[in-house]
């Protein structure tokens, strides 16, 4: 596709085109089988306004069409395989360096609390009810309200 139309030069591959309102493309296409094709517009809209057409497509040779569609293809593998070459790469290290996850002795443990109700029994004054969830004893140190630390006080139940 010539975008604009302005240039010689592709600037994509593709079946589906998207234009904007006053904006113009060029296709360039190679057909297998002669025949009438049909262009419409995915809006439904806009295809009950008459946006779609038939064109006459002429067949190209499989001579031409094998030469001009394996350098693309070929160029298609190509760009599939080669992210999947560094992401080998990291498995081979992971694998062969032992690297992995670090035991959980002499680490903190996971907190996981939840909120279980809030309420404002008075001004100036906000009740959390938090629920433990997690296997390990959890201490809240520190309160965050509106980008603030606030002296709070837990009482266990």
């Amino acid at each position: 596709m010539y975008r604009t139309g302005t240039r010689l030069k592709t600037d994509e591959f593709t079946d589906t085109i998207m234009l904007a309102q006053g904006e113009r493309a060029i296709l360039e296409t190679r057909f297998k089988w002669p025949g009438q094709y049909m262009f419409h517009a995915h809006v439904s809209e806009f295809a009950e306004l008459g946006w779609l057409g038939m064109f006459e497509g002429d067949a190209v040779s499989d001579q031409t069409l094998s030469s001009t569609s394996r350098p693309r293809s070929f160029n298609r593998i190509l760009w599939a395989i080669l992210p999947l070459v560094p992401l080998a790469g990291v498995m081979v290290l992971f694998l062969a360096g032992g690297v992995g996850l670090p035991l959980q002795e002499g680490l903190p443990p996971i907190e996981e609390i939840a909120v279980q109700r809030v309420t404002l029994p008075v001004p100036n004054e906000i009740v959390v009810e938090v629920m433990n969830s997690g296997p390990d004893p959890v201490a809240i140190a520190q309160v965050l309200v509106d980008d603030a630390y606030w002296a709070s006080r837990s009482i266990p139940a």
